[in-house]
C-alpha cells in the first residue's frame, strides 16, 4: 500500500512571509483604486509624464510578438490557479491557506499592473473640460451640418475606394504616421506608438459580445474583431490606439480615431464617418434622421446593411449580458465614471475642438 506524504505544515516565518507580501499587495491595490487624486495631478505626473514613458516602451515589445502576450499571462494565471485549487484539495491543512493567500496576491497584483500601465488614465481631465472645448460651438444646427458633412464624405469616398483593401498589416503601416498628427490635435506633448492588431483567444469573446476591438492593459495590445469587414476595420484599429494614446474615455478614443483616419487614404477616411454619421444621426430628430440617411447612395448602404448582417451573425445576447455585468463590477471597482464607457459625445468633440467642425 503507497501512502502519499502530507507535506510538512510551512514554517511560521515563510507563512509570516507570505501573508505579509499578499497583505503588502491588496493594501496598495485598494489604495490604487481609493485614493483621491486631482485630475490635474493625474494629467501632468501620469499622462504626460509615466505613461508617456512606459506606452512607447511597452508597446515596442509588445509589437515584436506576434500574439497577444495577454494570452500568455492569462494562461499562466489560470494554470497556476488551477495547481493552487488541486493542492488545496489534496492538501487541505497546509494549502488551503495558500489558495487564498496567492489568490489575493494575484488579485491584488493585476489591479497593480493594470494601474500602473494604463488604469489611472481613467482619473485624467477630461477633453470636454479643456480650455480648448467651445461649448457654443455645439448646437443642433451644427450636428446637422456635421451628419450631412458625413453623408457627403460617404457618397464621395465610396467610389473611390479601392478594389482590394490593405491587409492589417498595411492598414497599419499607412495609419501609423497619422498618429502625430492626432496626437498634436489633442495637445499631446509626446507621440504615441501605434500597437500592431494581435491574434488572440479574446477573439470568441469580442465577436459573440458584439465588441469591435479591445485595448488590452498590461502590455498595451491591440485586438481587433476578426470577422470585421475590411471597411469597419481602420477605424477600429485607429479608436484602439487612441486608448494607446492614453484616453481612457471611450469618445476621446473615438475621437483620436477620427482624426488618425482623417489622416489617412480614402478608404481611412470611409470607414471613419461611417461611425461618425451614425453617432451624428443618434443626436437628432426623427425626421431629420430620415432625411439624412435618405442622402445616402447605394455603396454606403450596401456596406451598413452588410456590417449589420456581419453582427447579427455572430452576437449572442446571453454573452453580451455577461460582458456588461463584468464590466459594470470592474467599472464600479475602478470607480470609473458612467461618461467614460459613452461614445456619443464624440461628436460634441468634433464639433468644439479647433479645427474639426465642419
Amino acid at each position: 500500500m503507497v501512502v502519499s506524504k502530507v507535506p510538512d505544515a510551512p514554517r511560521t516565518d515563510s507563512a509570516r512571509r507570505e501573508l505579509q507580501a499578499a497583505a503588502a499587495l491588496v493594501a496598495l491595490a485598494a489604495a490604487a483604486l481609493l485614493a483621491q487624486v486631482p485630475a490635474p495631478l493625474v494629467e501632468r505626473l501620469y499622462a504626460s509624464g509615466m505613461y508617456a514613458f512606459i506606452q512607447p516602451l511597452l508597446t515596442l515589445v509588445a509589437n515584436l510578438v506576434p500574439i497577444a502576450l495577454v494570452d500568455l499571462l492569462l494562461t499562466g494565471a489560470a494554470a497556476a490557479f488551477i495547481v493552487w485549487i488541486a493542492r488545496a484539495v489534496r492538501w487541505p491543512r497546509t494549502h488551503i491557506w495558500r489558495l487564498f493567500t496567492r489568490t489575493a496576491a494575484l488579485a491584488a497584483g493585476a489591479v497593480l499592473a493594470m494601474t500602473v500601465t494604463f488604469g489611472a488614465n481613467f482619473r485624467r481631465e477630461s477633453l470636454r473640460d479643456s480650455p480648448r472645448f467651445v461649448a457654443e460651438r455645439v448646437t443642433y444646427d451644427s450636428v446637422v451640418a456635421l451628419a450631412e458633412r458625413a453623408v457627403r464624405t460617404l457618397n464621395s469616398a465610396h467610389a473611390q475606394l479601392p478594389a482590394t483593401w490593405p491587409s492589417p498589416r498595411e492598414m497599419r503601416a499607412a495609419l501609423a504616421p497619422a498618429v502625430a498628427e492626432a496626437s498634436r490635435a489633442l495637445g499631446m506633448s509626446w507621440r504615441p506608438r501605434a500597437a500592431r492588431p494581435k491574434l488572440s483567444a479574446l477573439n470568441l469573446m469580442l465577436e459573440r459580445t458584439g465588441l469591435n476591438g479591445i485595448f488590452v492593459p498590461p502590455f498595451l495590445e491591440v485586438v481587433v474583431n476578426e470577422s470585421l469587414l475590411s471597411f469597419e476595420q481602420p477605424y477600429v484599429l485607429a479608436h484602439e490606439w487612441g486608448h494607446g494614446a492614453g484616453r481612457a474615455n471611450e469618445s476621446e478614443a473615438a475621437y483620436f480615431g477620427w482624426i488618425v483616419c482623417s489622416g489617412g487614404p480614402v478608404w481611412a477616411q470611409y470607414s471613419a464617418w461611417l461611425r461618425v454619421h451614425e453617432y451624428a444621426l443618434a443626436e437628432l430628430s426623427r425626421e431629420d434622421r430620415a432625411r439624412i440617411v435618405a442622402m445616402l447612395e447605394a455603396g454606403p448602404r450596401a456596406d451598413l446593411r452588410a456590417r449589420d448582417a456581419r453582427f447579427r451573425a455572430s452576437y449572442n445576447p446571453r454573452a453580451a449580458r455577461v460582458r456588461r455585468a463584468v464590466d459594470r463590477q470592474i467599472s464600479a471597482a475602478g470607480r470609473v465614471r458612467p461618461e467614460q464607457r459613452n461614445y456619443g459625445l464624440v461628436v460634441q468633440l468634433i464639433l468644439g475642438l479647433p479645427g474639426a467642425a465642419p
